[in-house]
């Protein structure tokens, strides 16, 4: 039971974090959202790397996912990029 949860939490995960963050970028730009995304990412990847259980690795990938949902944004951003070149 452990090891499917370790698969299928995160995509829960993602999944929430693309609604969050689509408001979170209309209040304060797509920077801050971007740059927090990022460290949210960079801390669940910290916590996956360093865990001793299946639950510690399942709540870094969790917490990993979450700042993984923030790519949606940056995707926006790199598609206004590239249709000006």
């Amino acid at each position: 039971m452990a090891a499917s949860t370790t698969v299928s939490a995160p995509l829960v995960a993602f999944a929430i974090g693309l609604f969050v963050y689509g408001p979170l970028s209309d209040h304060y730009g797509r920077r801050p959202v971007i740059l927090a995304g990022l460290g949210i990412y960079l801390a669940g990847l910290a916590v996956a790397l360093g865990a001793t259980s299946i639950g510690m690795l399942t709540a870094g990938r969790v917490v990993a996912a979450l700042g993984t949902g923030v790519q949606h944004l940056f995707q926006d951003v790199l598609d206004a990029i590239g249709s000006k070149f």
